[in-house]
């Protein structure tokens, strides 16, 4: 049913980071709804972000990809909304993923898709837009983003087949929204919003641009083409900014900070006995002098775990009696632990995924948390350690950041294992600046990425797009 409150209705693949926006919003008594793909995927639902999941829930460490269970049994806000949603991500895709290496479904996909989309072209959408209200409008909207396509270069044509793999999704969400609403599209949902003329449309990039500028794949194009006409456009990665200013967005962009509820990601009072029962707890050996945690996935190539371990290695062998832990999920655990094996490591305590309320026991259980070490960029990892009072180190890169920062965060920059383990040795022989660091981490995120700075950036950001769509909606 279609409400006539101004709302913002957020599409999404997962939950997520789409979530967590509408957690803040809605706490803050901003209507919202959100429609995420019906994903079974553990880590893809709200009990993951809401609740301290037992981690046997995971129970393929080996391959996380493989943990899917409907957490039926854990309530959600009436405001979300699960459900298959028609996109590139064809089931078939998803079943493929779990009997072949995902590698092999990689280099498989493009010709599925391919394939799926003139089959779907030739008999289903056809079909579809002929019976609805006004085919007119259908034809002469994708006629004009076709159109658009051909002007962003001739690299950049989409052909029609392109666009009507979407148009059930756009359909569908027409019957979701009133006049007065805005949009808000994550991951590929931007390009199923393109196809929508009557409402002003937000596309919100996790990583996407970097992944897409230069390629020229249909899904690529498409979501450059999306990003082109969409009413305004959020950047959560600051190094997003270089890829789309060379694609001259006509609706401008705004920084956006990672969602982070900063009254539930907050320090522990540092007592001691508090530290050592939650440690206790969680079967943390207590008899190590210092305790540091690594939540990113596995992936070397994204994340860089391999430097830290070869820091983590040096560290150890000068004589430092600390306990590394690693969540075990990833492209590369395997490759990981088995590097860890070749180093001597024996002071690394490999655990099982775990959600991020029971995260939260971890931050407050060690003294340093390390990230990637590769992009340049932080997410949600950084930002919540440095909400409970953490120091981190990551690897940071400080021109990224100058757009949208008036002072960089009090994080320790690192590219190489050998600055990772130089700012190791730093912290745990001037253990005075680990609590400095944390109590300057925990008041830049207040000043920069709390709940309350986050609703007045998403209420510009509404406005921006609304008087966008008004005034030269494309």
């Amino acid at each position: 049913m279609k409400s006539n409150a101004s709302k913002t209705i957020h599409i999404s693949n997962v939950a997520n980071i789409a979530y967590g926006y509408c957690k803040i919003l809605s706490q803050n008594n901003y209507p919202v709804e959100l429609y995420s793909n019906n994903i079974t995927h553990i880590m893809s639902q709200p009990a993951w972000d809401d609740y301290d999941l037992d981690p046997d829930l995971v129970h393929n460490e080996f391959d996380f990809y493989d943990n899917r269970i409907e957490l039926k049994d854990y309530p959600h806000p009436p405001w979300y909304h699960s459900q298959q949603l028609l996109t590139y991500d064809h089931p078939f895709i998803t079943k493929l993923s779990r009997i072949f290496p995902r590698s092999m479904v990689k280099k498989f996909k493009p010709m599925y898709i391919e394939l799926w989309t003139k089959i779907y072209y030739h008999i289903h959408n056809k079909f579809n837009i002929s019976k609805t209200n006004d085919p007119q409008l259908w034809e002469d909207r994708i006629d004009k983003l076709i159109k658009i396509s051909k002007q962003l270069g001739p690299t950049q044509a989409l052909e029609k087949k392109d666009l009507l793999l979407y148009f059930n999704q756009a359909r569908w969400l027409e019957n979701k929204y009133s006049p007065n609403d805005t949009l808000f599209g994550y991951m590929h949902a931007p390009i199923s919003l393109m196809l929508l003329e009557k409402v002003p449309c937000v596309s919100v990039e996790i990583g996407t641009l970097r992944e897409v500028y230069e390629q020229e794949d249909i899904l690529s194009k498409l979501l450059k083409l999306a990003y082109h006409t969409t009413s305004h456009l959020i950047i959560t990665n600051p190094d997003g900014k270089q890829f789309a200013d060379r694609l001259n967005l006509p609706n401008g962009y705004s920084f956006a900070p990672h969602p982070v509820d900063e009254d539930i990601y907050k320090p522990l009072e540092n007592d001691q006995e508090s530290i050592t029962e939650l440690r206790n707890e969680l079967n943390i050996p207590n008899h190590y002098e210092y305790y540091i945690i690594a939540p990113a996935r596995q992936n070397w190539t994204l994340k860089g775990n391999y430097k830290y371990l070869e820091a983590f290695s040096v560290l150890v062998k000068a004589g430092i009696n600390a306990l590394l832990i690693i969540p075990s999920w990833g492209q590369d655990v395997e490759q990981s632990k088995r590097y860890c094996h070749s180093l001597g490591l024996t002071n690394i305590l490999w655990i099982k995924p775990i959600s991020e309320k029971r995260m939260i026991k971890y931050y407050h259980c060690v003294d340093v948390v390390l990230d990637q070490f590769q992009l340049g960029v932080f997410g949600l990892i950084t930002s919540k350690a440095m909400s409970c009072g953490k120091p981190v180190i990551t690897s940071y890169n400080n021109i990224y950041h100058d757009w949208c920062f008036k002072k960089h965060p009090p994080l320790i920059a690192c590219e190489s294992a050998a600055e990772i383990y130089q700012a190791l040795i730093h912290l745990f022989k001037n253990l005075n600046s680990i609590t400095k660091i944390g109590l300057e981490s925990r008041e830049w995120i207040i000043k920069n990425y709390s709940k309350e700075v986050t609703v007045k950036i998403m209420k510009r950001i509404i406005n921006i797009a609304n008087f966008n769509f008004k005034e030269r909606a494309i």
